[in-house]
């Protein structure tokens, strides 16, 4: 397991009097020395001149050398509530519970501690192997992928979990071209086994999970068609098929609260289809009496929604959060906030790269070509490369290198 308890000391200082200064430089340095009783009395006194997000985080540090558990998380909770950017007490806390084997705070801790800087390596890794505790496959190999894009120091480590994706991806995609064979001269059967293979060594392919969930709406088993539609969801949010499928198969299952949900996702991506919209419209009213009459199915919603976050299935508990609001509009501005925090935990790259090209474009409007460069690189690097985002920002960087010459 991978720690990250910070040993540094960067304090604000109040008082600026040598005596304080001197008793800051003893403190660390009997904390490096492991004198950890003598570090905190030193720490505890400058607690009567000022107080300081680092002086909590080093106080926290020195109650966890101790084994003083409860005392490190009081203090690094201190941290965040003066810091809420503050990467290093999150990330001390999800060790904490991480060993005391409280997972799902720990990876909360450090999904959170991920807002912050998404390329941290280690964070990513530590996710991937709590979430590896949890029986949760696919989550944990999202997160070893994230730490394989971010790590730079590649040791024997990095190259065993390199080693192991790559070569669940090269059987999966083996298997995924097999099973397309299959169902292109139906022989569905063999199909659906190619396909369960491909998905039991790599979890994270949209098209295997796509493919799982038609070959069962052909035998008319709806529920597992939605039980692989929905993981293709997860892995792709934004594909209306998908969308279109869920909806028809719970409709085809009698569930028409989830139906209108997923009918109502669909709509937003056929605004200048008027004929196939009518149709659409005419059917969520449809749905609509039945669920004003059962309002117990929306409150379902918000409850699974609730237990989901709890265990940190996080793609299912956005989903729910979402079929909430649009069944509940008048709760948006409440839950809205937390489906957003939902969004950043899983996507935390996007609000931070939003962020960097806003910098960026400063810089660049300021004509300072050489700054906004580094800062267009930066954002590079938590984008997908496949992606048009990155092909934008690739166009910006490279202007700028062109002009600070």
């Amino acid at each position: 397991m991978t720690e990250n308890i910070s040993n540094n000391s960067d304090f604000y200082r109040a008082d600026n009097s040598n005596s304080h200064e001197d008793v800051l430089n003893s403190a660390l340095t009997m904390y490096k020395k492991g004198e950890y009783e003598t570090a905190l009395k030193m720490y505890t006194e400058l607690l009567n001149y000022y107080t300081s997000p680092t002086l909590y985080l080093e106080l926290g540090n020195c109650y966890y050398k101790l084994g003083k558990n409860k005392y490190a998380l009081e203090f690094w909770q201190k941290v965040v509530e003066l810091d809420n950017l503050n990467k290093t007490a999150y990330i001390n806390m999800g060790n904490l519970y991480y060993k005391t084997r409280h997972l799902n705070l720990a990876i909360e801790n450090w999904l959170t501690a991920l807002t912050i800087e998404p390329d941290d390596a280690k964070v990513n890794l530590n996710i991937a192997i709590a979430y590896t505790d949890c029986d949760m496959r696919a989550e944990a190999i999202k997160y070893y992928e994230k730490y394989l894009k971010y790590e730079e120091r590649k040791n024997d480590e990095y190259t065993l979990i390199e080693n192991k994706i790559n070569s669940y991806k090269e059987i999966a995609n083996t298997f995924l071209k097999e099973g397309a064979e299959f169902q292109k001269i139906n022989n569905n059967r063999a199909a659906l086994d190619c396909y369960v293979k491909a998905l039991a060594h790599y979890p994270n392919y949209s098209k295997t999970n796509f493919n799982i969930g038609s070959l069962f709406f052909m035998d008319h088993n709806y529920e597992q068609a939605v039980r692989y539609w929905l993981n293709s969801f997860y892995i792709d949010s934004c594909y209306p098929k998908t969308m279109l499928n869920l909806a028809i198969s719970y409709d085809c299952m009698k569930k028409f609260d989830y139906a209108y949900c997923f009918y109502a996702r669909y709509s937003d991506y056929i605004l200048d289809n008027k004929e196939e919209l009518t149709k659409l419209n005419k059917r969520l009213k449809q749905i609509k009496v039945y669920l004003n009459n059962n309002p117990y199915l929306i409150d379902n919603h918000l409850k699974t929604a609730e237990e989901c976050y709890r265990k940190n299935d996080l793609n299912t508990a956005r989903v729910e959060y979402r079929n909430y609001i649009i069944l509940k509009p008048e709760e948006k501005k409440i839950y809205q906030p937390l489906l957003q925090k939902i969004n950043y935990y899983l996507n935390p790259e996007a609000k931070v790269v939003e962020e960097l090209t806003k910098s960026a474009t400063t810089l660049y409007n300021a004509e300072k070509y050489a700054e906004a460069s580094l800062i267009y690189k930066k954002a590079m690097k938590l984008c997908d490369e496949n992606s048009p985002e990155f092909a934008r920002l690739n166009a910006k960087f490279n202007i700028c290198v062109r002009k600070a010459g």
